[in-house]
């Protein structure tokens, strides 16, 4: 049935629960406008082209996908993700701030809007409050307690954020970045060696890394 989408993404569907975006990509790319008005394809299509790092395109299907169906809350995570990493911030908060007014228990949403916030040092004290109530929601999530320990990293409290990371480090020991976190901060406190071996760490996991690369040194 050529005019029907679901064998396209009964197909796709397969090749995604492997990880193998391209082949996604492959099957849906050429009924995309055939199907221009179902939510599956336009999603699916959109969170492979994301994990391919083709972002033009990831964001042309993930918006097609969010006009299709506005309330499909994970599709909007994602073309915030998008929007936060190409440093369009005022597209990402405001994504984030409407996640957040429309569900108070979107941890997620809490989250990931107090992160960026922290990475570009803005409204602190904002990103605080919200990464509190990511970890009321969801103690136990190894982001989220980096996410509130950076914070407390960035507004100098070292130890505050050396309980939180080390917790982060303990859920999720194959994070690169939150291994770095944790090396940054014992460098704070003072306790060189600590870091280093996290870095070191940090960077058999990450690759090659300039920016570990110049820590170790």
């Amino acid at each position: 049935y050529p005019d029907q989408p679901r064998g396209y993404v009964d197909r796709a569907m397969v090749y995604l629960t492997q990880d193998d975006y391209q082949q996604v990509t492959d099957i849906l790319t050429p009924v995309a406008d055939r199907f221009a008005e179902d939510f599956t394809v336009q999603y699916l299509l959109g969170v492979s082209y994301q994990q391919l790092d083709q972002m033009t395109q990831a964001e042309n299907y993930l918006t097609r996908a969010v006009d299709i169906n506005p309330d499909f809350r994970t599709a909007w995570h994602a073309l915030a993700i998008i929007y936060d990493n190409q440093q369009r911030w005022a597209e990402s908060d405001q994504i984030y701030q409407q996640l957040i007014d429309s569900d108070s228990t979107d941890a997620q949403a809490y989250n990931n809007y107090a992160y960026s916030l922290a990475e570009r040092n803005e409204k602190l004290e904002v990103a605080l409050t919200y990464a509190q109530r990511a970890i009321e929601l969801s103690p136990k999530t190894a982001a989220y307690l980096d996410t509130i320990g950076w914070i407390y990293y960035k507004i100098g409290q070292p130890r505050k954020a050396e309980s939180y990371i080390s917790q982060a480090v303990q859920l999720d020991s194959t994070n690169a970045t939150l291994l770095e976190h944790l090396g940054d901060v014992y460098q704070k406190l003072n306790q060189p060696r600590k870091a280093k071996q996290l870095y070191r760490k940090a960077l058999q996991i990450a690759g090659e890394n300039p920016q570990l690369e110049e820590k170790l040194r």
